[in-house]
């Protein structure tokens, strides 16, 4: 809905009265620590930064921390053993998480990143780790949720509500998702609960199997024929904001969301030189190091 947390409210009448830029760290800061991890979160909570974190669905319907789905056989072990094949998230069950290791192989994107391995972390100890962090932060949840695939949104929405709601933490939580429908499920079950989620429509829409060539074809085809429009699409789906891919990012359409009161979030900006030009034009940017952020 509309109406969001006091910390998240953007003034969008002049330049003087808009707030600043804040940074999340993807991942918890991924160029600081492995992604999406404990070592990430804690880090992060420490410094007192905001996060932008992916949440996937175990099979007994526990939320998780994880860059993907499914598991990155790349970055991960199952039982101290290669991945091979694919593991879905949602075919191991909760109990199973502790014979899966993640995170303990240095990352060439991130070389000066901390390599440490570690089972993944649940939404449950994000919230225990809460307790400890500054009250003004943001948690920012990135739902992975993928049509025919993964658990329905409903399934996400309460599951992860239900339990950020019970802990009542008194930071500010907000919610993403590529797919309007995804949305409606936390604003409905937020309503049902007598809860104000914030949440924000992911852009463009990422199909499973979509390559950067694909993205770039459908972004040139959006803007040929006018069929994108950032404030209609956050409008059609009943979101407080968007949060759009920045190398994809139409600048003009995000200024006139934030003049329509929108929430405008871009992901993700690494880089000073990078970061600069978004600076008080945006109200979000996702990066991989959000010490960078002047």
């Amino acid at each position: 809905m509309r109406t969001v947390a006091p910390a998240l409210i953007l003034l969008a009448c002049s330049d003087a009265e808009v707030a600043p830029t804040r940074a999340e760290g993807h991942g918890g800061g991924a160029g600081y620590w492995p992604p999406d991890s404990r070592t990430a979160v804690r880090g992060a909570f420490a410094q007192g930064l905001d996060v932008e974190l992916d949440v996937v669905l175990t099979r007994d319907l526990v939320p998780m921390l994880a860059l993907a789905p499914y598991v990155d056989a790349q970055r991960c072990r199952i039982d101290g053993e290669p991945v091979i094949g694919v593991h879905r998230w949602d075919g191991i069950g909760s109990r199973e998480l502790a014979t899966v290791e993640c995170g303990g192989f240095p990352e060439a994107d991130f070389p000066n990143a901390v390599v440490v391995g570690e089972t993944p972390i649940t939404l449950d100890e994000v919230l225990e780790l809460l307790l400890d962090a500054p009250d003004d932060i943001v948690v920012h949840l990135d739902i992975l949720h993928e049509p025919g695939f993964t658990p329905s949104p409903g399934r996400f929405a309460e599951a992860v509500l239900d339990r950020w709601i019970e802990a009542d933490r008194p930071q500010d939580l907000v919610i993403s998702g590529r797919r309007p429908e995804l949305i409606a499920a936390f604003e409905g079950h937020g309503r049902e609960r007598g809860f104000d989620v914030t949440t924000l429509l992911d852009l463009p829409l990422i199909e499973p199997g979509d390559g950067w060539g694909d993205l770039v074809a459908r972004d040139l085809g959006h803007r040929i024929t006018n069929t994108l429009d950032y404030v209609d699409a956050a409008g059609d789906a009943g979101a407080d904001g968007i949060n759009v891919l920045a190398d994809l990012a139409d600048r003009r359409q995000l200024e006139v969301a934030r003049r329509e009161g929108l929430i405008t979030s871009v992901w993700t900006v690494d880089g000073e030189r990078r970061l600069a030009p978004w600076l008080d034009r945006v109200d979000v940017v996702v990066t991989n190091y959000p010490g960078d952020l002047p």
